[in-house]
């Protein structure tokens, strides 16, 4: 059964369905994935009319599935078979040349993921050398093993390793659904729990002074938004008017946009005084990213913050230790020593786990305004 949800901008109830998409290399001529679908209904609409039209928009969807499900029971029954027979299902030869270049063909993320993604199975190209023309099936998990303690002896951080490790991993994966191999190599490889600190440090409360001094306008109100709430710069330069309301805010984190997460929290200090139409910080939104990030830099700069740049060995990037992204370990670390409890510092932090949420060092909103209230207080 589908389900309803909402997204900021958006007049209308949406239907979170599952729908088909046909793949003709795909044993079952496809697969289902989980989308989000308006309905055209508003808002104003009663939530069991909206539910209806929901359930016939996924009913529909399934009735247009190229394969009946009869047939891909039957097709399913029929591995099962040959493979307690001892024989082996129909399968279709590859490569990881071929497999990768699948992988990205059907791959839908934004542009820096995608150069990531290309990256990353490069990096295993490079370590299977004339392998990668070989069957996949020749490739194994202790393949997949030396190349990821490789990576960590060249001098590459853990995270690095394992996110370059989890792409790998995916291009196994779709190839053991598309039947070009019988089991993934990846999949019982088990990585070093124990990620690399990101580098990067909170501000203490003189830096905080230093930098709100200097910080005027749109980057004063950037900059609120990082500390109050832990956003990161891409979603502290885009967030709009629209999407106050009731004294709080209501957004769709940029990493959190293909889950239709939204995340509300109430505005605080200054930020309760903000009134208009449009984009809250106009000029930082059309920035590119990198721009803003050098913006920000110079800011720093101006209001004498002493950071520590670690250029690491190998393939990793040099880390500078005080960025915008560091008003996520402020946030998180203000609220912790002040004794929040954990689970309101990651409804606020907008963290996914625990783990996450410690890395950084059903709660209602009044408990979230007093927990901020409580841990950050601006200079006078």
């Amino acid at each position: 059964m589908a389900s309803l949800t909402t997204m900021p901008n958006s007049p209308f109830w949406l239907a979170r369905m599952r729908v088909w998409v046909a793949a003709p290399d795909h044993p079952q001529g496809g697969f289902w994935r989980q989308t989000i679908r308006s309905t055209k209904l508003p808002l104003k609409t009663a939530r069991r009319t909206a539910q209806r039209v929901a359930d016939e928009m996924e009913a529909v969807g399934r009735e247009l599935r190229s394969e009946t499900p009869d047939s891909v029971w039957a097709q399913s029954r029929l591995d099962a078979l040959l493979r307690a027979a001892g024989m082996s299902a129909a399968r279709r030869r590859s490569t990881w040349e071929k497999a990768a270049q699948g992988y990205l063909a059907a791959k839908t993320a934004k542009t820096r993921s995608m150069e990531s993604y290309r990256k990353h199975v490069a990096h295993f190209a490079d370590f299977l050398g004339q392998r990668t023309r070989h069957d996949l099936r020749s490739i194994t998990p202790e393949d997949i093993s030396e190349f990821y303690h490789g990576m960590i002896k060249r001098g590459l951080s853990t995270n690095t390793a394992q996110q370059v490790t989890k792409t790998i991993r995916a291009v196994f994966t779709r190839a053991t659904h598309l039947r070009n191999i019988e089991a993934n190599p990846a999949a019982l490889f088990r990585m070093s729990a124990d990620a690399t600190p990101s580098g990067r440090k909170a501000f203490n409360q003189g830096e905080i002074a230093a930098i709100l001094k200097v910080a005027q306008g749109e980057w004063r109100t950037c900059i609120l938004f990082g500390l109050y709430f832990g956003m990161r710069l891409g979603d502290a330069r885009r967030r709009s008017y629209e999407e106050i309301e009731d004294g709080n805010l209501r957004f769709l984190p940029e990493k959190k946009s293909r889950l239709g997460k939204v995340v509300t929290v109430p505005l605080m200090g200054e930020l309760q005084t903000l009134r208009g139409q449009g984009l809250i910080t106009p000029t930082l939104a059309a920035m590119e990213h990198g721009t803003a990030s050098k913006h920000f830099s110079q800011l720093l700069d101006r209001a004498g913050i002493v950071r520590v740049k670690t250029t690491k060995r190998g393939e990793g990037r040099g880390i500078t230790d005080k960025t915008f992204h560091s008003w996520r370990h402020t946030t998180n670390s203000l609220l912790a020593e002040a004794g929040i409890d954990q689970r309101v510092r990651q409804l606020i932090c907008d963290h996914d786990s625990v783990r996450v949420s410690n890395r950084y060092t059903a709660v209602s909103i009044d408990t979230m305004a007093k927990a901020l209230t409580k841990a950050i207080k601006l200079p006078s």
